[in-house]
């Protein structure tokens, strides 16, 4: 196991992820005039598309989470069973790297072949495997 002052880098990480996930399902305010331009359709359609941005910045900023605990040699029982799903652990990665570095073609980037990740939390309104 790594020193404390690692394993605080870690929590920072993890601290960062949670607080973004608390905004995922928040309304984007839309102003009475943009949204009557748009009409109801298009401006739902919006705050739906925001919420899925929303949700691939969480899960990309929780594979640092799983990198740093993979590195640093942390175990958990319930952790390390979840990070077996070496897919789901793939996916993270790639929905990451597809979330936080360019992407010429965004319909056929990493980020969304990783979507499968993003697809199931919304349909479930949860968080798959990893949190609550």
């Amino acid at each position: 196991m790594e020193s404390t002052s690692a394993i605080i880098g870690l929590h920072r990480h993890f601290v960062t992820a949670q607080a973004s996930r608390e905004f995922i399902s928040a309304d984007i305010p839309v102003e009475d005039e943009t949204a009557s331009t748009l009409g109801e359709d298009l401006a739902e359609a919006g705050q739906f598309l925001s919420t899925l941005f929303r949700l691939q910045v969480f899960y990309a900023l929780l594979n640092v989470v799983v990198e740093g605990y993979q590195e640093l040699g942390c175990r958990n029982a319930a952790v390390d069973k979840l990070l077996r799903q070496s897919d789901l652990v793939e996916g993270l990665k790639r929905l990451r790297n597809g979330t936080f570095h360019f992407q010429k073609e965004p319909w056929t980037s990493p980020k969304v072949e990783g979507s499968s990740l993003t697809s199931q939390a919304a349909r479930t309104g949860r968080s798959t495997s990893f949190g609550p």
